[in-house]
């Protein structure tokens, strides 16, 4: 029998000389067999034998020692072990039930032997010690109840099928744990001869970094190198060329010398773009901590490109919110590199509209203020499926991008480094339907001190202004900028928008202490207004900036009465329009 079979099972020895106790033995179990066989579920009865979750019970009758010894031996060899034994203590004429008690615990220790005996002089200490252990030992005394020895058979099978269920887990246990000690020692040897392979590995890496850091320092220095002799030549050849041009007269010559120009500028951009990018890759770029104003900062760098804008008809404008801290300390020369290179590439990819660029406070901590800047062209835009490489080095949005409008694809991957270097993030609005808005943040020193009385800007609370200016996008910046002064801000876009604000101000509607008027509507609208307020002393009298282009000055006729005025040139600086604004007002006041 398996050894699954023999837990379900439980067999038991009777050894009796006397026919009539072996017969009540039999019965009594042959009763609670048949008890089992019908009720294949576990009795509720605790009594019952069938509680214990036996699946069969077998019973084997002997009327001596000598057979029972027999009986034992022959289910041990056969694998079928007796769990309990019922043992006479007397069965003349042949041995007694000690004797055969010794011999049984000898061929199986586990079996459990119950002594049934009806002599109440024997000395069971002595018995005990012979029949080790104590635990797998028991008397009994005749005469005995049935449900006694049911009990009994119940108690010490259950002992014994648990003792077999546990030896059995014991050993698949041993052979688990023999089996995982087996793949303990194949992995740890495995890991062995990894970790051999990993340091391997490692001085190989270690070794081609070394080499890949020689080879980025020998690029490095080649590219400085050679970038210093190729621009030294060609400022040169830009200045020769330059003088030349004022020397000769003939205009196509003049033309050809204007391409050797631009394309040397052109060539000397590149150079310098990529000597940046190799300084940036190879870790040499330091900032400086100064201390510097974002307005200064932002307006300058949009004067360095202009004329540019200019030229191409493109509007520039800049506000710096009020929320921005007006100076703090950080490298000026390096956020206007930025700045610049995300400006010139609006530039460049728009051939109209306008070009406004943004300064707001991000965040602000204990010692430092994250300033957000957003720069939004009316170019040629961004797809979204192009976004993701705009930043990658020597990466165009399409080959025909290269053709149409040049560059290698440095300037905003030199951006996205440098603004890491400050501490900031990077990235391109894609919601944008006309044109494209970049953004990029940084990171700077507060300056608790410098420039407190400075950064107090005037207040005209109560004061209104009329803002007339055909592009939207600008006006709103003036607007912007009047309404963090103070200013209640009307807006016209064209010359009836304006004349019908000047009627309604004449009218008593409403009254203005300021009207801000561009200069870039067409001829006959700037005529119509010009006309309207010199001939309306009510629209006379009232300060007038008017903000002009580069060249563009004679769009303000000096043989007409425009009343109290000023002139501010565009893109307009927050400076130069307080103080036309102080003054105008003022002098109105006065």
């Amino acid at each position: 029998m398996n050894d699954e079979n023999s837990v379900n099972s439980l067999r038991i020895l009777v050894a009796d000389d006397d026919e009539m106790i072996r017969s009540v033995f039999v019965d009594t179990f042959e009763a609670v067999a048949s008890e089992v066989r019908k009720s294949p579920q576990p009795s509720t009865d605790t009594t019952d034998l069938s509680s214990a979750g036996f699946g069969n019970i077998e019973v084997t009758a002997c009327s001596s020692g000598e057979e029972a010894v027999e009986s034992v031996r022959l289910e041990v060899e056969n694998g079928n072990p007796f769990a309990v034994a019922f043992i006479d203590i007397t069965m003349p004429p042949g041995k007694g039930g000690i004797w055969a008690a010794k011999q049984i615990r000898q061929l199986d220790p586990n079996i459990n032997i119950i002594i049934v005996t009806g002599n109440l002089d024997i000395d069971a200490n002595k018995i005990v010690k012979e029949i080790s252990p104590p635990d797998k030992l028991l008397f009994i005394e005749k005469p005995f109840h049935p449900q006694e020895i049911t009990q009994f058979a119940y108690s010490f099978g259950s002992k014994y099928n648990a003792e077999k269920a546990l030896q059995r887990a014991y050993g698949e246990l041993e052979e688990r744990v023999e089996q995982r000690t087996a793949e303990l020692k194949s992995t740890n040897k495995r890991l062995e001869n990894e970790i051999v392979d990993r340091e391997k590995i490692e001085h190989n890496l270690r070794d081609a970094k070394e080499l890949a850091e020689s080879a980025d320092s020998a690029k490095s220095n080649f590219l400085s190198n050679m970038s210093h002799e190729i621009r030294t030549p060609l400022n040169g050849v830009i200045g020769m060329a330059d003088l030349l041009k004022e020397m000769v007269e003939d205009q196509q010559q003049s033309q050809y010398i204007d391409v050797i120009i631009n394309s040397s500028k052109n060539l000397l951009n590149v150079i310098n773009q990529i000597l940046e990018y190799s300084r940036i890759e190879s870790g040499s770029v330091v900032f400086d901590c100064i201390t510097f104003g974002a307005t200064a900062c932002v307006e300058s760098t949009v004067d360095l490109v202009n004329m540019e804008a200019h030229r191409k008809g493109l509007q520039l404008a800049t506000w710096v919110m009020p929320n921005v801290p007006r100076f703090f300390k950080g490298d000026p020369i390096r956020f206007r590199q930025v700045l610049s290179n995300f400006i010139n590439n609006a530039i460049k990819f728009s051939n109209d509209g306008q070009i406004v660029v943004i300064a707001s406070l991000e965040s602000e901590a204990d010692e430092d203020v994250t300033i957000r800047v957003k720069i939004s062209d009316t170019g040629i835009g961004v797809n979204k499926e192009d976004a993701e490489k705009l930043f990658r080095p020597f990466s165009q949005l399409d080959e025909s991008s290269t053709r149409s409008y040049g560059g290698i694809g440095l300037s905003l991957a030199i951006n996205k480094r440098l603004v890491t270097m400050m501490g900031g993030e990077i990235g391109v609005d894609l919601d944008n339907q006309n044109g494209a808005t970049f953004w990029f943040t940084a990171k700077f020193k507060k300056e608790s001190d410098l420039g407190k009385v400075d950064s107090e800007l005037p207040n005209y609370e109560g004061y209104r202004a009329l803002v007339v200016e055909r592009n939207l996008a600008i006006q709103d910046v003036y607007t912007n900028q009047l309404s963090g002064f103070g200013f209640v801000c009307d807006r016209a876009t064209d010359d009836d928008g304006a004349l019908q604000k000047f009627r309604e101000c004449g009218n008593g509607s409403i009254s203005y202490d300021l009207i801000i008027m561009a200069t870039n509507l067409p001829a006959d609208q700037i005529a119509n207004i010009y006309k309207e307020i010199a001939g309306n002393a009510d629209i006379t009298r009232i300060p007038k900036i008017f903000l002009t282009t580069p060249n563009a000055e004679e769009n303000t006729p000096a043989d007409i009465d425009l009343g109290p005025n000023m002139v501010v040139p565009t893109p307009v600086k927050e400076y130069y329009l307080l103080q036309a604004i102080a003054a105008l007002l003022k002098e109105e006041q006065d």
